[in-house]
């Protein structure tokens, strides 16, 4: 049996991954905004879900789900890191500020490099995988979402060098660029 952390699942595709993936029998780390919602309330029902708390934009948080996880004793390799958090906004570039922006990369794209950078170790050790949720933004740009798709190039970009990088390392790296989800 193996592990997997990954976060934002207290919405969405995140969410519906999480109780997917415990129902296969993985023991599920989900990293939540707040361990709170509703959403991480109903992933707490489930067995083999293991909800934490989880803003990528906060160091301290990063550290706290990587101690969790490392001290597992349950001899369980962990097998991936999906990241799944994500914000955006509609509008056209002029309408938004720099510090937006900013915070915009500070979660799509240094939250994801920072979890998974955090968790490299484990994965080296065990060979897994690493998963970015990134967009069809990603690879193209339309005119009222023009910061999100920087942050989602970025992260496919993210992706790509850390596929080359780690592949002699025996881990492997994977996209997934939905459109339309919430």
């Amino acid at each position: 049996m193996t592990s997997q952390a990954f976060y934002r699942c207290d919405t969405g595709f995140g969410h519906l991954l999480a109780k997917r993936l415990a129902s296969d029998g993985f023991r599920v780390y989900a990293g939540c905004l707040s361990s709170t919602s509703d959403g991480a309330m109903t992933l707490t029902l489930v067995p083999n879900v293991c909800v934490l708390d989880l803003d990528v934009t906060k160091e301290d948080d990063i550290e706290k789900a990587y101690a969790i996880i490392s001290t597992d004793d349950s001899n369980m390799a962990l097998w991936a890191v999906v990241s799944n958090a994500g914000v955006a906004t509609v509008g056209p570039l002029e309408w938004h500020s720099a510090a937006k922006i900013r915070t915009l990369f500070d979660v799509n794209v240094i939250g994801a490099a920072a979890v998974v950078l955090k968790f490299l170790p484990l994965l080296k050790k065990s060979q897994g995988r690493i998963v970015i949720v990134s967009s069809m933004f990603g690879r193209m740009t339309a005119p009222l979402v023009v910061p999100y798709c920087m942050t989602k190039h970025a992260c496919v970009s993210l992706a790509d060098g850390l596929r080359r990088t780690l592949r002699t390392a025996g881990i492997q790296v994977s996209t997934i660029e939905p459109t339309g989800y919430r």
